[in-house]
């Protein structure tokens, strides 16, 4: 950020690919907050807004920051949700600006927030989860007396894709490519999620003890997502990874040999929760009972489990042959 003090009014100073704006202000906040507009209309190749809207008429005592720190300490903090706001939350006062009034936070910069991220790519999901870690946030705003009323935030659509797996050929060329590589603890980590279906954030938390099922061994996973325990069977190269590599760091992480990785199979859609679809994929395409399917993957309602049921069609099959009396 580059907002210098002059005198008693604040500078702003905005520099992108060559173009530069630079404007005065009387406040640090509203240099703060036209620092982020203007940096983004310069990136889409547009003139830098004149002026900022001015205060509502509502107490602007309280920042975007505060309020969506005030929102993560009654609403996420101590749940299943609170490793993964904090990062949105820094999206979001990294653009906004951490002291920005709440005042300020109006449609017009709400949307130019949406373009941004559509601009770097982020799907309706993401965009929808980000406007409403914001919403949750001024809305704290509002029951203290800091905002009048929420402004007029729009969700996005959220595309119906099919879930995305990874093929053998190229669930070897990964794997085989992070050997290569020298990532053995990635390897063994990509493993593990692919053939238990484990969330990057389960794989810091299973108890690594093998305990027998049958002829079988299974890993015991505690507290997973939908609130349930899971004594899971495990393939034998599981185990093995399992014996020598204790898993204790977090998937994010290795980011830049992710990349790294990416660039060398030419696979730059390839993300790590990819392994974790694999193994619902092959269940379901195995042809194992859906609601069991749901029951393995840790998902919290059965929609989800079914956007994998088109993966084996001929299941369908099996009704016909009930009707039928065969």
């Amino acid at each position: 950020m580059s907002i210098k003090p002059r005198g008693k009014s604040y500078q702003a100073y905005v520099s992108v690919d060559g173009h530069k704006a630079r404007k005065s202000f009387t406040h640090l906040a509203d240099a703060e907050l036209w620092e982020a507009q203007a940096r983004h209309a310069l990136k889409r190749g547009l003139m830098p807004p004149t002026h900022i809207n001015s205060d509502t008429g509502v107490s602007s005592a309280w920042s975007l920051g505060r309020s969506l720190d005030e929102a993560y300490e009654t609403l996420w903090e101590g749940t299943k949700s609170e490793d993964h706001v904090p990062s949105t939350m820094r999206c979001l006062t990294k653009w906004f600006g951490h002291k920005t009034p709440v005042s300020k936070v109006d449609t017009q910069l709400i949307k130019g927030y949406v373009q941004m991220m559509k601009k770097q790519g982020r799907s309706g999901g993401t965009i929808n989860r980000h406007l409403s870690c914001l919403r949750q946030g001024l809305l704290m705003a509002v029951d203290n007396n800091q905002l009048s009323e929420l402004p007029k935030i729009h969700r996005q659509k959220e595309a119906n894709h099919s879930v995305k797996w990874y093929r053998p050929e190229q669930e070897k060329l990964l794997l085989d490519t992070l050997l290569d590589m020298g990532e053995n603890y990635i390897h063994d980590a990509a493993v593990v999620s692919l053939d238990t279906g484990m969330r990057a954030s389960e794989l810091l938390k299973f108890d690594p003890t093998p305990i027998p099922i049958g002829n079988k061994w299974g890993l015991m996973l505690p507290d997973r997502k939908n609130g349930d325990d899971l004594l899971l069977p495990v393939t034998e190269r599981v185990l093995e990874c399992v014996e020598r590599t204790a898993f204790d760091k977090h998937p994010r992480q290795f980011r830049k040999r992710w990349q790294k990785l990416r660039n060398r199979t030419n696979m730059q859609e390839a993300i790590w929760k990819t392994f974790r679809s694999t193994c619902c994929s092959k269940l379901v395409m195995g042809g194992m009972d859906i609601f069991k399917v749901k029951e393995w993957m840790g998902h919290r309602n059965i929609q989800t489990t079914m956007k994998y049921a088109y993966l084996a069609p001929e299941g369908l099959l099996d009704g016909i042959n009930i009707l039928e009396g065969k």
